[in-house]
């Protein structure tokens, strides 16, 4: 069977995995840790995770994980504690990145000092000669929007001073739309002319927040109206790619064929070719958004990191929503 792991950020990337598995590890218990070994494909692994299985009924311990290469500990992640588990699930140990990793051989050490037989975790796992743990090595492809990302999770929460960019923009490049969808304000209200011009955001107007391109996560390139009507639209959408080509970015949720001309499909058609996910793939889904990391005690040791899972990951959008109207 396959397991489903928690979506990747645009800064990340899988420097090894093994995301199959047929059971589960004996209990990791004070004397039967549980150890998994990887070779590294990329540079900057910061991340692991792994599917656990808590028990059903009541479990009070903690759980600790080790990275090591060459015989030696170089970071200690935890502790996860068994009672902040809901459930089944995907948990990531985060840890300051490795910078070269690529191409070295680590190991990690899945240990539970105070785990007793019927009281600890057990882990996912491939049976068969390996006894392959189910896991993931993730490391930083994109270590400017990574950077961001961190000062985001540490001041994020903090309303007196904002030192990370935004991570996310919305930008409405048109207010005039050719549909008349029932259930959208525009298709009720037509554009107003008086009150509403320009109709369309202008490829200069777009470039005042180029400062902050190269930092965000997620750009969002319609509003009200339907950005195929605006000339400078494909222009926009290759200056982001060519300024952040890790952002995702999120495209009109309705497109009609009549709405572009087929100059604008093909040049559309060579634009998505060229991104890392076509753009009709290249949807983000969002989940509950988080007021920042919880403070974890220190662990002691080589290295100490953080714990967050699927409930912590997306980033809360910007507050505001840039209108660069020329």
């Amino acid at each position: 069977m396959n397991s489903r792991p928690i979506s990747l950020l645009p800064f990340d990337i899988a420097g090894a995995e093994q995301l199959h598995w047929s059971g589960a590890t004996d209990e990791v218990i004070f004397c039967a840790p549980a150890t998994q070994s990887f070779v590294c494909r990329q540079d900057r692994l910061y991340r692991i995770e792994i599917y656990l299985e808590p028990r059903y009924r009541p479990v009070h311990c903690h759980l600790w994980l080790k990275l090591c290469t060459d015989g030696e500990v170089i970071r200690l992640v935890g502790p996860l504690a068994s009672d902040s588990l809901l459930g089944h699930g995907w948990f990531s140990f985060e840890f300051e990145p490795v910078g070269k990793s690529s191409g070295k051989v680590f190991s990690f050490v899945l240990d539970s000092p105070d785990g007793l037989p019927g009281n600890a975790f057990r882990v996912r796992s491939l049976s068969g000669p390996a006894n392959s743990l189910t896991f993931r090595a993730i490391c930083v492809r994109a270590p400017e929007l990574f950077n961001n990302f961190c000062r985001f999770r540490r001041d994020g929460s903090s309303s007196a001073t904002v030192r990370y960019a935004p991570l996310m923009a919305f930008l409405e490049t048109s207010r005039l739309c050719n549909l008349g969808c029932i259930m959208c304000y525009r298709g009720i209200n037509g554009f107003d002319p008086v009150s509403e011009s320009p109709p369309f955001m202008t490829f200069d107007a777009f470039r005042t927040i180029e400062p902050v391109l190269a930092t965000l996560l997620c750009v969002t390139g319609f509003g009200l109206g339907e950005p195929f009507l605006n000339p400078d639209f494909l222009a926009i959408l290759r200056h982001i790619k060519k300024r952040n080509p890790f952002a995702w970015y999120l495209p009109p949720p309705t497109v009609r064929g009549s709405t572009m001309t087929s100059f604008a499909r093909s040049s559309l058609r060579n634009y998505s070719r060229t991104c890392r996910f076509p753009l009709t793939e290249r949807i983000a889904r969002p989940t509950s958004p988080s007021a920042g990391m919880p403070a974890m005690p220190s662990c002691g040791g080589p290295s100490t990191g953080s714990l967050w899972n699927a409930s912590v990951r997306a980033a809360a959008a910007s507050p505001s929503r840039p209108r660069c109207w020329s």
